[in-house]
């Protein structure tokens, strides 16, 4: 995928989250079943980083560990409701180019949860990963996590994926249509409260090992990749990756 294809992915990631936030606010209220096996992770005094923050939901997590909560993210009204429920955090809103405003090992720990698979190619993922490492301290955390299509109910985008990809690839080819997407990009429709599609949300389908394979390049060391379970029902599963900066002297 040509940069500016990539550019065009992330600014129109932007546009959809600032034009849903309020029906994704909605649907974000509470904390995520699965969350609460990150919290052992999480200790007094840590400054962590929520990228892709949204509505800021995460820090009620660890709000009882006395840490010091920084969000980020693209969306502007979401950053605006994150600001409203989290008096105490520090939040940022980033470009399209993926800089985080912070200094070199700044944080313990860095969490980018359901976040990751909206970075289109490979390029502006080992630049945002880079980024993870420059601004994580030595022998800090990054915990990752994806939706996983390959198990449960998202199993029903499978072909969808292979559609998309090639209705892509005609049009590109025939009418020139931007962006070109690369193979397991696709889109996920958001619905409103009537059913009705309103955006079409921008997605990657990773695998675990492609997954691990990208935060290896990044000078990551794996601790622990797992697929877990986003409910008891087990019908949605999420990716996750928990890795870790090592050697400072290293140059991701």
């Amino acid at each position: 995928m040509k940069i500016e294809d990539a550019y065009f992915l992330i600014e129109k990631t932007k546009q959809d989250y600032d034009f849903i936030f309020e029906e994704f606010n909605r649907t974000r209220k509470t904390i995520w079943p699965e969350f609460q096996y990150f919290k052992d992770f999480f200790s007094s005094g840590q400054k962590i980083l929520d990228f892709g923050c949204g509505n800021g939901r995460f820090y009620f997590l660890v709000q009882d560990k006395n840490v010091s909560y920084y969000g980020v993210d693209i969306s502007e009204k979401l950053l605006t409701l994150a600001k409203k429920k989290v008096k105490n955090g520090q939040f940022f809103l980033i470009s399209k180019e993926l800089n985080l405003p912070f200094s070199d090992n700044f944080f313990d720990i860095i969490v980018c949860l359901a976040t990751f698979h909206h970075i289109p190619s490979f390029t502006l993922r080992m630049k945002l990963l880079k980024e993870f490492y420059r601004v994580l301290k030595p022998n800090g955390l990054l915990i990752l996590s994806v939706w996983d299509f390959y198990h449960g109910k998202n199993k029903k985008y499978l072909f969808k994926i292979f559609f998309d990809w090639l209705k892509n690839k005609i049009q590109n080819k025939i009418f020139k249509k931007k962006p070109s997407l690369d193979w397991k990009d696709f889109f996920v429709p958001w619905k409103n409260q009537k059913g009705e599609v309103v955006i079409n949300r921008y997605f990657h389908a990773f695998t675990l090992k492609e997954l691990k394979n990208l935060i290896q390049k990044a000078n990551f060391k794996i601790k622990e990749s797992k697929i877990l379970s986003h409910n008891e029902k087990r019908n949605f599963y999420n990716l996750v990756v928990i890795s870790q900066k090592e050697d400072q002297k290293r140059e991701p």
